[in-house]
C-alpha cells in the first residue's frame, strides 16, 4: 500500500497537488498557512487538497 501511495503521489497528482498535500500532511500546516505561503486563497487550497485526495483514493482503489 505504501509503495502504491508513493507511486500515486508522483504519477497521478499535479505538482501543485503534490506540494499542497506535502505541506498539509507532512509539514502539518493548516489551509490558511498553506494559502499564505503559496500566495493563493484558502478556498484554492481546499479545492486542490480535495481533488488530490480524490485522485489518490481513486488510484489506490484500483491498484489493490
Amino acid at each position: 500500500l505504501l509503495h502504491n501511495l508513493s507511486r500515486a503521489m508522483t504519477e497521478e497528482l499535479t505538482p501543485r497537488q503534490q506540494e499542497m498535500l506535502h505541506l498539509y500532511y507532512y509539514e502539518k500546516l493548516n489551509m490558511a498557512q498553506i494559502a499564505g505561503r503559496l500566495g493563493v486563497n484558502k478556498s484554492t487550497v481546499s479545492r486542490c487538497l480535495r481533488r488530490g485526495q480524490e485522485r489518490l483514493r481513486h488510484f489506490l482503489e484500483y491498484s489493490l
